[in-house]
């Protein structure tokens, strides 16, 4: 299964936990490719791919959390707060 590196994320209202994600980058070769958070989601459940994130040198996987009936995007617990995803640059828009 190909496996992926996040570097990248668009988030309305970064300083609020609760705005959702709406779009990843991830690197697809050389090249980041930008993908609405639903999209990702449905992959992610459909075992197209697997992502990660590499924040000061820790690798964490992403996946798909629910919360109040609403799927989401989160790394694993790995000991680092923030959430890794929230710890990436924004996304060129």
């Amino acid at each position: 299964m190909n496996e992926y590196q996040v570097v990248c994320i668009n988030k309305g209202d970064r300083a609020d936990p609760h705005t959702a994600i709406e779009k990843i980058g991830m690197l697809v070769g050389s090249a980041t490719r930008v993908i609405p958070q639903q999209t990702v989601v449905e992959d992610l459940e459909a075992n197209r791919y697997r992502l990660y994130t590499l924040v000061d040198g820790v690798r964490a996987r992403v996946i798909v959390a629910r919360h109040n009936g609403r799927k989401y995007l989160k790394t694993q617990a790995d000991g680092v707060w923030p959430n890794n995803l929230l710890a990436l640059a924004e996304c060129k828009r």
